[in-house]
């Protein structure tokens, strides 16, 4: 026994010697590290730690939404130091990080020659897309032929006329939408609303573009596929917080999960491929899964391979139900929260296209609808930071920039930047959008440049087309009282979103709404005082009512 404790004292003296030898030498290099950068270095900002550098000080905000940890302390420097760009060690990788409009403009218009797109530089997380999205247009790397080949090929049905055919179909799954609403809940019932844009959401991009109906308004439970998606973007959040050597100590289990969940999803796409492949071709009607297995490349003449069709279809699939549902879902819940701005945008939803069936041409009539969902993704973008890469050792507005250093561009401080958007940034103002962009860069939910999502205009028309459906069908007021399985978050002032009003998170990170008529003795709208929500890309949430729509009457007298 005595023998046995000198052997674990003399193990533990060794872990602690070994520690202390390895938290001396690295932060020897990273002395060495900054003292030998050239040239006029980005601050520093407070909070690094001797090998894990500025880690522990990100992960302080993970506690209420991890993915936008970074953006939110990088508008903390911001608002507190005057900080638009830093440098930051995370985990011994250096890091530049963005929120100064005219730099971000500088780098994407030097996108791919000076900078460039490419998730292996990215510190934590990057290894991780190996077994799920791969090459899929959002992940790939732009020097990537693969890449190339792609976006070529899916330019133009994304494009505004190719988007235009397709529009039908997306009323068409709007229409499912609201039936299966009314038979599944009706007016009074209570439902998580996320259910709901989810199913639209990824029904949309699987009918419209891949041809392939989940049947998700035909079942009340959520797709498996879908839920095994959402497994693999959680566990991607979760995972990528932490260094690989450290992921398979602390997080083995959800690791194991990821790789699961991953391989699942991949499975599905590939079954959907070769279905396709095995039906008989119709030169009509071409779906994006036609076009990525008969088109080819006008430049190279090239095909797209199997692994990438895959590679992509995880990738739309993915992109069209989760940022597209939540920018839904986070509408709704600023139209609720501003019952001002939802009664104007309920007046031109009447006044343009009242009880009638909606058109390309109505899409373009409805100003302040354009601005109420421009407004929300300011506000809640489906992405916090952009990721590009030096190509080479140069100056990015009078900094010096390593080669091969990962550049950060905080979208979130972009869009809370008070010397762009004026004192009132932090407030739904729609009507802000009526002066136009204060800066080309100052909004970037899309990114911009060869890299920016080809799926604009797809989830900005479907966007429009689910909100006129809705508001033609249902009214969103506040629910009275409390509702079990909530906690009230009151607004911090510090953290965005800046809500004006309480949030009622769900345990559960769903939005809760309830179908109500509205009993009105005068039979106007009884306008409500707030209303929120929350997703797995956004985190604000909130109790709510769904009252039947009475199109076609006078409410605003």
């Amino acid at each position: 026994m005595v023998a046995a404790s000198k052997v674990a004292d003399l193990a533990q003296n060794k872990v602690v010697v070994a520690g202390a030898l390895l938290l001396t030498v690295t932060t020897a290099l990273d002395v060495v590290r900054r003292w030998r950068r050239k040239g006029q270095q980005p601050p520093y900002p407070p909070g690094s730690w001797p090998f894990l550098g500025h880690f522990v000080t990100v992960m302080r905000y993970c506690w209420d939404n991890s993915s936008w940890a970074l953006a939110k302390w990088g508008l903390e420097l911001q608002r507190s130091q005057g900080f638009k760009t830093h440098g930051l060690n995370f985990c011994g990788t250096y890091i530049i990080c963005l929120s100064d409009a005219d730099l971000v403009q500088e780098v994407f218009e030097g996108d791919p020659h000076r900078f460039t797109k490419n998730f292996n530089d990215l510190p934590l997380g990057g290894d991780l897309l190996e077994y799920s999205f791969k090459d899929g247009l959002f992940t790939v790397n732009t020097d990537n032929p693969a890449w190339q080949v792609a976006h070529r090929i899916l330019i133009s049905p994304f494009s505004v006329r190719g988007v235009r055919g397709i529009m039908p179909m997306m009323c068409d799954q709007a229409d499912l939408l609201i039936k299966a609403m009314k038979r599944d809940v009706g007016y009074g019932g209570t439902t998580y609303i996320d259910t709901w844009v989810v199913k639209m959401a990824f029904e949309t991009i699987a009918v419209c573009g891949l041809g392939t109906s989940f049947g998700c308004f035909e079942n009340a439970e959520i797709n498996p596929f879908v839920k095994h998606l959402n497994e693999v973007v959680e566990s991607l959040d979760v995972l990528g917080r932490w260094p690989p050597f450290l992921r398979r100590i602390f997080c083995r289990q959800r690791l194991q999960s990821y790789i699961d969940s991953s391989a699942s999803v991949r499975r599905t796409c590939m079954e959907i491929l070769q279905r396709r492949k095995s039906e008989e071709h119709k030169e009509s009607h071409k779906d994006l899964l036609d076009r990525m297995l008969s088109d080819a490349d006008p430049k190279t003449g090239q095909k797209m391979s199997e692994e990438s069709v895959v590679d992509n279809l995880l990738t739309f699939l993915f992109a069209g139900q989760d940022s597209t549902a939540a920018a839904m879902a986070s509408c709704l819940c600023y139209l609720c929260a501003n019952p001002t701005c939802k009664e104007r945008l309920l007046r031109e939803i009447d006044e343009v296209v009242g009880k009638d069936q909606l058109s390309w041409e109505h899409l373009n009539e409805l100003q302040y609808l354009d601005w109420c969902i421009k407004e929300t993704l300011r506000l809640m973008p489906p992405g916090s930071l952009l990721l590009r890469t030096s190509t080479r050792e140069q100056v990015l507005g009078g900094w010096y920039v390593p080669a091969k250093v990962p550049i950060i561009v905080n979208i979130l401080a972009l869009h809370y930047s008070e010397d762009l958007w004026g004192a009132d940034v932090n407030e739904f103002k729609p009507e802000r959008w009526e002066r136009g962009l204060p800066h080309k860069f100052a909004f970037m939910p899309f990114a911009h440049g060869p890299r920016a999502c080809i799926g604009r205009e797809f989830t900005l028309m479907e966007q429009k087309v689910t909100m006129v459906k809705f508001f033609q069908n249902f009214d969103v007021e506040r629910v009275p009282g409390d509702k079990a399985g909530y906690t009230v978050l009151k607004p911090d002032g510090r953290s965005p979103p800046f809500l004006n009003f309480d949030t009622p998170l769900h345990l559960h990170e769903e939005r809760v709404f309830t179908l109500r008529y509205c009993q009105c003795p005068s039979g106007r709208r009884r306008p409500p005082s707030w209303a929120c929500a929350t997703t797995s890309s956004c985190y604000h949430g909130a109790l709510c009512r769904l009252a039947r729509r009475r199109t076609g009457e006078n409410w605003w007298t």
